[in-house]
């Protein structure tokens, strides 16, 4: 006889996601829990308050993929968490670069920061995807916040072109594979794989492919090159994209053909 596997209550899921949390955040305290409203002490970021009301929304509607719901809820909440360690740090603009995330990303963000628009400077890349805009340093990754993108004076296409020559600045870029026959792999150190799709190198010359250029990026530190005629490459990427979506730092479960100037979903 099989038994269906009882979903977790309230306090299970969230005891589940703050045992996720403290194992990635050393020195996090638990001040309160009531129901899905959590408040936490950082040791060095004081206190922060954090409502787990969609996560567990998304956890009943899809009870399968709490693992991959936990960790995406855990690695928002620590990339939060760096970036309010470092505040008093000066921002030095030639440090400044553009981090590919999901609307999955933006969406956990709204849940759990309620000033997500004061705290970060992004912009909208397709139907999919967004441009966070963030400061490299040795130590760690530091989110800008509006106030700082505002007192620049920069439009976001301004913002971009500089994030981007910043960024190709600091990357070697190495591929590895063959994009015509099967796929492709493309590695720049393991941190901006992804942010790699926003540079200028993306033609036929740099990478021939049977068909319009079709791109995976399941996480930050992998970058997926087929074409868009290539069945066996597709399928191909298809398969690491469902493999890779319990790994860390996701990015997307979809594909993306370039248009000629960026991009889009893959249909």
């Amino acid at each position: 006889m099989f038994f269906r596997k009882k979903k977790l209550s309230e306090e299970a899921f969230v005891i589940k996601l703050l045992d996720a949390i403290q194992k990635q955040n050393r020195g996090i305290r638990i001040i309160s829990i009531e129901g899905l409203t959590v408040i936490v002490e950082g040791s060095k970021t004081g206190e922060h308050r954090f409502f787990f009301d969609n996560a567990f929304i998304e956890y009943q509607k899809e009870p399968k993929e709490l693992k991959t719901i936990i960790k995406g809820f855990a690695n928002a909440f620590t990339e939060i968490v760096n970036d309010n360690k470092n505040n008093d740090i000066e921002i030095n603009i030639n440090n400044i670069i553009p981090i590919i995330k999901d609307y999955r990303f933006l969406e956990t963000l709204r849940e759990i920061d309620p000033n997500v628009e004061a705290n970060h400077v992004y912009e909208q890349y397709n139907s999919e995807l967004y441009i966070f805009y963030a400061e490299d340093n040795p130590q760690t990754i530091k989110y800008l916040k509006q106030e700082f993108f505002n007192n620049l004076g920069y439009t976001y296409t301004e913002f971009r072109e500089l994030a981007c020559e910043n960024l190709d600045r600091i990357l070697t870029i190495n591929k590895y594979g063959d994009s015509y026959n099967n796929y492709a792999m493309v590695t720049v150190g393991g941190d901006y794989e992804a942010s790699a799709i926003l540079l200028n190198i993306w033609n036929n010359k740099n990478f021939p492919v049977n068909g319009n250029i079709v791109i995976g990026i399941p996480s930050r530190d992998m970058l997926l090159i087929t074409g868009s005629k290539n069945s066996t490459g597709l399928h191909k990427l298809y398969d690491i994209i469902e493999e890779t979506q319990q790994s860390n730092y996701l990015i997307s479960d979809k594909l993306f053909e370039w248009d000629g100037a960026k991009f889009q979903l893959l249909k």
